[in-house]
C-alpha cells in the first residue's frame, strides 16, 4: 500500500467518524427533546386531572347543603383556615387523599406525588395553594376578607428524572347562585 492510499484511507476514516459523531449527537438531541416533550405531556394529563378534581368540588365547606347569601359572606371558611377538613396524616399525600376532599380549599397547601400513573414516565410533585381574591382583579390575593371567589395555583414539577422545569397554572372558582 502506497503513502497515497494511507492518506486516502485515513482520511475516509475521518470523514467516516465525523459523520458518524454528527448523526450520534443529533441522535442525542432528539432522545432530549422526546424526553421534554413526554414531560410536558405527563405534567398537562396532571393539570387536567386535578383541574377536572378541583372543579367538581363544592365552593366552600358552608355551601354543601345551603345557598350563602352576600350578607352572609362571613360563613364562609376563614382565610387563615383554608386547607383540609380532616388533613392526612403527616408523610406523602396520595391520591386517595384527594378523594376525602368536599370543598375546593380542602386542596391548600396539599402536596401530592404520583410516581406511578398509567402513561405518566418518572415521578411528579404537585403542590396547590387557594385563597380568596379580590373581585375585580383575580390576581390580587385577599388574606384579611372573604370574597366569593377563591383561586387555586398549582405547581408541578419532575422529580425523577429531575428536572428544573416547573409547570404553574391557575384556577378560578367563583360562587354564584340563581333562585
Amino acid at each position: 500500500m502506497s503513502t497515497f492510499q494511507t492518506m486516502i484511507t485515513l482520511l475516509a476514516f475521518t470523514l467516516l467518524m465525523t459523520i458518524l459523531v454528527s448523526f450520534y449527537r443529533l441522535l442525542g438531541q432528539s432522545g432530549d427533546t422526546i424526553g421534554n416533550a413526554q414531560q410536558g405531556i405527563s405534567e398537562q394529563t396532571l393539570v387536567t386531572t386535578y383541574t377536572e378534581l378541583a372543579n367538581g368540588l363544592y365552593f366552600d365547606e358552608f355551601s354543601l347543603d345551603s345557598n350563602i347569601t352576600p350578607s352572609e359572606i362571613n360563613t364562609l371558611t376563614s382565610p387563615t383556615k383554608l386547607g383540609p377538613d380532616n388533613p392526612p396524616p403527616t408523610g406523602e399525600a396520595t391520591e386517595a387523599d384527594l378523594k376525602t376532599f368536599d370543598d375546593f380549599d380542602d386542596l391548600n397547601n396539599f402536596d401530592i406525588v404520583v410516581s406511578s400513573m398509567p402513561g405518566v414516565i418518572g415521578s411528579y410533585k404537585t403542590h396547590f395553594d387557594v385563597y380568596y381574591v379580590n373581585p375585580t382583579d383575580v390576581n390580587t390575593k385577599v388574606t384579611t376578607s372573604r370574597t366569593f371567589i377563591k383561586r387555586l395555583d398549582m405547581k408541578i414539577c419532575r422529580l425523577y428524572p429531575p428536572s428544573k422545569d416547573t409547570l404553574k397554572t391557575s384556577i378560578i372558582m367563583g360562587y354564584f347562585h340563581f333562585d
